[in-house]
């Protein structure tokens, strides 16, 4: 998890401020005062980024979990006959 989690990081950080934007730009060609949309646009980007952690969290649960698959004998043994 220690590579994945910068990078998730990264990615749900770009993925918030696009739902920032495009929450703010359709609220101002809908014809909302900008004081609202400026607001519409930070909780959308506030519940995007709670959603997004949330489900780094279970991203990150996977990757530790998937340690515990680690080689079986079967696979070392088809190695050594190829």
């Amino acid at each position: 998890m220690d590579q994945v989690q910068p990078a998730w990081k990264i990615i749900s950080l770009l993925l918030c401020l696009g739902v920032f934007l495009g929450v703010g730009a359709i609220s101002l060609a809908a014809g909302d005062e900008l004081v609202w949309c400026v607001g519409k646009a930070t909780g959308a980007f506030i519940v995007s980024w709670f959603v997004l952690s949330h489900l780094g969290a279970l991203l990150g649960m996977f990757f530790e979990r998937s340690d515990d698959f680690g080689v079986t004998r079967n696979d070392e043994e088809a190695e050594r006959r190829n």
